[in-house]
């Protein structure tokens, strides 16, 4: 299972390539989300709690993904070709970078807040949380 500290590097890695910009590409290739569409919405926040990895974009909406134990995430020019692959569940992309998430397990909506400790405060309950796999979740 990947620890905390791998996961804080990819929260470090997407957070340099997705926060502060307006999504110009979404693909949740997760069939409960397949129609969720985030583009045009900018990456608020990207952080990391124990082995969760929370995107935050406007509206209230949290991508939550827990990487297990084969999951990574690849960051790529924007201009590059995504790969044909059956292993990726997430693209997240802006007009510089491109993030795909591979193995990130399709899960349910995760309604118990997460501690944000950066801000001091818990996640709303009205936001939406989109949830690839959550071990409190998880039956």
């Amino acid at each position: 299972m990947r620890e905390g500290d791998v996961v804080w590097w990819y929260a470090r890695r997407l957070r340099s390539a997705l926060a502060g910009h307006v999504l110009t590409r979404s693909d949740l290739r997760v069939p409960r989300f397949a129609t969720a569409d985030l583009t045009g919405r900018m990456v608020t926040q990207v952080t990391s709690r124990g082995r969760h990895l929370f995107i935050r974009v406007d509206g209230g909406v949290s991508v939550h993904t827990h990487l297990r134990m084969d999951g990574a995430w690849r960051i790529r020019p924007a201009a590059e070709l995504i790969p044909a692959s059956h292993r990726i569940r997430l693209v997240l992309g802006n007009a510089s970078w491109t993030a795909l998430g591979y193995q990130c397990r399709g899960g349910r909506r995760c309604h118990t807040p997460i501690r944000n400790q950066a801000q001091g405060a818990m996640d709303s309950p009205v936001g939406e949380r989109i949830t690839f796999w959550c071990p409190r979740c998880q039956r």
